[in-house]
């Protein structure tokens, strides 16, 4: 099996010898200015190395070392001076980095019973110290990315959120299926890039960071990065030989997300380029008609064009140079297409056949939330009660404490909803479902059989049956327990604000 995945990622990550037409960058627009390069090319400091080292992830997976970030986090008074140095000295090109930029691949099933090497998730894990050089490059280029990059793109840049890009995708999807009349219809185009970040081709990358403007020591710094790797596949305790690569991005470099983002910014390079020069047009919203091109977060593409030959073979031919020029490469049996409802069988057809993708009968997916949601909003929506059962089923046979439990359902049972809820009001039976999967874990015993409300039953029954604890008195002959809880509730109700509810309990 190591050999079966060592030969597969050295193909993956050999470079394309077709090459590409250097044209493509001409319509590529400086923008990064001079004062953007001189705060990118300034002077590194131990400042820079420390700022880096606070904000790293604790306890990600080690690479090769073995050492965590919380281990220099924790003993940065004692190993600090050491590993700035070291740092310093590679970022200002007096040390080599590639004996610390090595890198063990980790092979992660996407699938119950994976068959073939495209049903694993290569996961990337490199040293702690590559990490600081790159966190601190990243710090410097975050700055500037929002000027560079175009608005369609919604990852990775400050101040852009992956809600947007829904709320957008949602409303331009709902105009398509509303418009049932006029002559010109449009239709949405979701694509599935594969291998995204394993394509990029190092030389359009260092071609797209010129034409953008960045200065070249700059640019130097980041290659030394990128085309230094060495890489060993670690699968069930074993690890291969280290190989070279000539192409690539690793899922796991603090850089990878951002130079995939430049180079991810041709696409729009070329599909803004071809609405401005009439070939195609996007999808109209509202009365101003406001025309919405394309929505991007990171590899995740989502095209709206005009439904007719001539604009859908323009992005036919846009495709292709993208993924001719930057590697990529589209795959079309996980892409589908969305038709608006005013657009005619005929067209439907021919129009599939020129792109040779699935027509989905009604939006599915986008960034993982529904990118529809018509009467039946339960359905819609069930997959969430579908994951909040698969994650406590997995936590149900741990011995957790009460504490335990509250952190289990604050931190993650909570939190799993809270990115959808951004977006949509969640109905309020599929709600009450949600609580009740919370209720009965934290009430259950650890083998997740329904729990008996002992106390409360028992208390209730004793001390309070007919008004609120919060009205309960101290009466003859309590028990110890009953009187710790009365005394503990006189703290409770400093915190606490009393709201009428249906009324029926309030005493006048």
């Amino acid at each position: 099996m190591i050999k079966v995945a060592t030969d597969y990622f050295e193909k993956l990550f050999s470079a394309s010898e077709a090459g590409f037409d250097k044209h493509i960058f001409g319509l590529v627009e400086k923008r990064v200015t001079a004062s953007m390069n001189e705060s990118l090319t300034k002077q590194f400091t131990e400042e820079d190395i420390c700022n880096a080292v606070k904000t790293m992830p604790s306890l990600k997976a080690p690479g090769v070392d073995g050492f965590v970030a919380t281990f220099f986090q924790r003993y940065w008074h004692i190993v600090g001076p050491d590993i700035s140095g070291y740092c310093l000295d590679i970022l200002n090109g007096q040390k080599e980095i590639r004996v610390i930029n090595k890198t063990r691949i980790v092979l992660i099933p996407k699938i119950d019973n994976p068959k073939n090497m495209s049903h694993f998730r290569p996961i990337s894990l490199c040293n702690v110290i590559y990490k600081i050089i790159a966190k601190v490059l990243v710090n410097r280029m975050s700055d500037i990315l929002g000027d560079c990059i175009n608005e369609a793109q919604g990852a990775f840049i400050p101040g852009r959120l992956i809600s947007d890009n829904m709320l957008i995708a949602y409303e331009v999807l709902h105009s398509l299926k509303m418009k049932k009349n006029g002559r010109r219809g449009n239709f949405s185009l979701k694509l599935d890039m594969s291998k995204a970040y394993d394509r990029v081709e190092w030389d359009f990358l260092a071609g797209m960071m010129k034409s953008l403007g960045f200065h070249d020591d700059w640019m130097v710094l980041i290659m030394r990065c990128v085309i230094s790797v060495s890489y060993s596949i670690s699968f069930n305790g074993m690890s291969s030989d280290w190989f070279s690569s000539s192409r690539g991005l690793r899922q796991g470099d603090p850089l990878s997300p951002y130079l995939f983002l430049l180079c991810a910014e041709v696409f729009s390079t070329l599909l803004e380029d071809a609405k401005q020069n009439g070939r195609m047009r996007g999808a109209s919203i509202g009365r101003e008609r406001f025309a919405i091109n394309h929505l991007f977060f990171a590899d995740d593409c989502i095209l709206f064009r005009d439904a007719t030959h001539e604009g859908v073979c323009a992005v036919r031919d846009i495709i292709r140079e993208y993924e001719m020029c930057a590697g990529q490469k589209v795959n079309y049996n996980k892409s589908l297409i969305y038709f608006g409802a005013n657009v005619k069988e005929e067209v439907k057809e021919d129009i599939t056949r020129v792109l040779g993708v699935r027509v989905a009968s009604s939006p599915e997916k986008y960034l993982g939330l529904p990118m529809m949601v018509g009467r039946k909003k339960a359905w819609a929506f069930a997959n969430f009660k579908d994951r909040f059962r698969k994650r406590v089923e997995g936590w149900s046979l741990r011995y957790l404490s009460m504490g335990g439990k509250e952190v289990f359902i604050k931190s993650v049972l909570q939190a799993t909803p809270l990115y959808a809820m951004q977006c949509f009001l969640f109905p309020k039976t599929l709600c009450l479902q949600l609580e009740n999967i919370m209720n009965k874990f934290w009430w259950a015993n650890n083998k997740m059989k329904n729990g008996i409300h002992w106390s409360a039953r028992v208390l209730t029954a004793r001390y309070f049956p007919f008004i609120d604890i919060l009205a309960a008195k101290i009466d003859s002959y309590p028990s110890f327990t009953w009187r710790s809880i009365c005394n503990a509730r006189e703290l409770i109700e400093e915190g606490m604000l009393w709201r009428i509810g249906k009324g029926d309990r309030v005493n006048i």
